[in-house]
């Protein structure tokens, strides 16, 4: 176990962490491992202006600036232009198209919602992509667009010797930061990867970063099969917002936080829902036609919670649809995002999470990465893969995304590729007449989630502290891919 005790004796690192989004900001803070590296560092935080930080959040980031534990400056609004970056990524992301399916999905996705595979400003560039290499397309770009001299200044203003970047892996701002030679020829530059999917289904890693952290091993080889990084480079640590179920580890009880505004003695059934559009609201209304005909015939009490994904946007007509619906209740955190309410509230706050998972008899949700939290929290998870008319129905999903592969094998999954599949396992399973155990943690989890004890950020600490001495011998000139 890490001292994160400051010593004023000895020179802490000075480390400058760069958020762009907020659903990563409130990540790091909620979840304590911002001041764990408040803590164990000189740290200076960046904060994307286009963000829109919520007041919660913001109490907290000043709660550490006023206790001298960071510094803080919100300087990067405006300071490049993304459209060259967006431009790239598209051309890599079509050049690199049989690296993984989920590329090939994004492009036919993007062809259905668009029309057309790229925007215009790539136009120009399609007729000969096919006839560029790779590098030859990175060399024509780093000729046409410079650095930004106004990040560059911003980044080195705070003197980093350690550059932390939470990312998805296709930032416009992170991938100047990685190109820029002045700003790697000072720091070690880490890239923290911050969600499932990022490193096999966006675009290809055009510059590489000193290290790379992502959630599991499955992930260290998307970074070596599909980005070409060296995975000696690549840290399976997991992600900071898992840290919220640590306590499922030691405490296998029943939590009281945060739960839904449901009578203390009615149980009920987790709907999670997906960001894609589907159809959610014809599955809560047939689970909740028969969970009307099973409490009365069992003597049950069973509702539905329905926590739509925090990206979802509803018509005014599925609104009034899932309100009328017996049995559901929305949760409480969702709702201002299933009532289209500003984007400050996109994303709820983390704290009533493991709670909600944890107090519930089962648990179902689309292909999202709530499967593994919920696996995480010891609880039955079905998963659903139906289809429908959708182009992103769960089905599409889970049979074109790489990420998915494999995930049917974890204890305690099950697929439900159709809605009578789920009707009649639900029916099943509460005429049982044995109460649901819970699903003890199983190793093979940590394949697409690493996951401990010990707080996330200690992990990161530890993987920095075997680099940082030796961070001058990973500098080189060339920083794109062989």
């Amino acid at each position: 176990m890490y001292d994160f005790g400051v010593n004023l004796f000895v020179r802490r690192i000075r480390a400058t962490i760069v958020f762009q989004s907020d659903v990563w900001f409130r990540n790091y803070l909620e979840s304590g491992n911002l001041e764990h590296l408040c803590h164990a560092y000189d740290l200076t935080l960046i904060l994307d202006g286009t963000m829109q930080v919520a007041d919660k959040l913001l109490r907290g980031i000043n709660r550490l600036a006023s206790l001298r534990l960071c510094k803080i400056t919100y300087t990067i609004k405006n300071s490049l232009d993304a459209q060259p970056y967006e431009t790239l990524f598209d051309i890599l992301l079509w050049l690199n198209r049989s690296k993984s399916k989920s590329f090939k999905y994004r492009i036919k996705r993007n062809l259905i919602l668009t029309e057309r595979i790229f925007d215009v400003s790539v136009a120009e560039h399609y007729s000969t992509i096919n006839n560029l290499f790779q590098d030859e397309v990175i060399d024509r770009f780093m000729a046409e667009h410079q650095c930004s001299e106004a990040l560059e200044e911003i980044v080195l203003r705070s003197r980093p010797e350690l550059l932390l970047m939470p990312s998805a892996a296709y930032e416009a701002i992170t991938n100047d930061i990685l190109r820029n030679t002045r700003i790697r020829k000072k720091c070690l530059v880490v890239m923290m990867i911050d969600n499932w999917d990022n490193l096999c289904s966006k675009t290809i890693i055009p510059w590489h970063p000193d290290l790379v952290t992502c959630m599991g091993k499955q992930q260290v080889g998307f970074a070596a099969d599909i980005h070409g990084i060296d995975p000696q480079y690549v840290h399976a640590i997991g992600c900071p917002r898992f840290d919220i179920y640590r306590s499922s580890f030691t405490n296998s009880d029943t939590i009281q936080s945060g739960l839904p505004s449901l009578d203390c003695r009615v149980q009920y059934i987790l709907y999670l829902g997906s960001s894609q559009p589907n159809n959610e609201v014809s599955i809560l209304q047939q689970l909740s036609y028969l969970l009307a005909s099973l409490n009365i015939k069992c003597g049950l009490n069973q509702h539905i919670v329905y926590k739509p994904h925090p990206s979802r946007r509803f018509s005014s007509q599925d609104v009034e649809q899932i309100r009328a619906i017996p049995y559901v209740s929305v949760d409480q955190d969702s709702l201002s995002g299933i009532f289209n309410i500003s984007s400050h509230d996109l994303f709820p706050s983390l704290d009533g999470y493991q709670a909600l998972i944890k107090n519930a008899s089962l648990v179902i949700s689309g292909p999202t990465t709530m499967v593994l939290e919920s696996l995480l929290c010891g609880k039955r998870t079905i998963l659903m893969t139906d289809d429908c008319a959708s182009y992103s129905s769960n089905k599409k999903l889970y049979d074109n995304l790489l990420h998915f592969e494999g995930i049917e094998e974890l204890p305690g999954l099950e697929i439900m590729p159709t809605i009578s599949h789920l009707l009649e396992c639900i029916n099943i399973w509460l005429h049982s007449d044995q109460p649901y155990n819970p699903i003890p943690y199983n190793k093979r989890l940590e394949y697409y989630l690493y996951f401990d004890e010990i707080p996330w950020a200690h992990r990161l600490i530890k993987v920095l502290t075997d680099y940082l001495p030796m961070c001058g011998q990973l500098r080189n000139d060339d920083r794109k891919m062989e």
